[in-house]
């Protein structure tokens, strides 16, 4: 069963684990004006880890000071994500190589920029599309 969760004015912080602060399986999940900060995870998607058809809407929200051994803000990986007058900005790698601090958006399909209205990111948006 894929469960369904509203957040709205709230702070994820201080997450530490596989995944960090929040781990989006086969869920859908909207944030509303709220902050997901200073999370740590030991593999992907410091602040939030969107995976396997899951669907993630941000709204009014900031991903910053997370961390991570790759994907440090958001890990997207063959799920859904929209943004809507969101921010990702300072986000860390915990392991001193090349691997990005915004986003990772794996396995996507449509346009890009259809993804981000509005929206500010400070540091690296990786994409890679679906593969035909």
């Amino acid at each position: 069963m894929n469960a369904a969760a509203d957040i709205s004015a709230m702070t994820i912080t201080n997450g530490h684990g596989a995944y960090g602060g929040i781990n989006n399986y086969r869920g859908t999940l909207t944030l509303n004006n709220s902050t997901v900060s200073d999370n740590n995870a030991v593999d992907s998607g410091g602040g939030i880890r969107n995976d396997s058809s899951a669907t993630l809407h941000l709204n009014h929200s900031t991903i910053t000071d997370n961390a991570a051994g790759s994907s440090e803000g958001i890990y997207n990986n063959m799920a859904t994500i929209n943004f809507q007058s969101s921010i990702v900005a300072g986000n860390n790698n915990n392991n001193d190589c090349d691997t990005n601090g915004g986003m990772y958006l794996l396995n996507i399909s449509g346009r890009p920029d259809r993804f981000f209205k509005d929206t500010h990111a400070k540091q690296e948006v990786l994409m890679k599309p679906v593969r035909s």
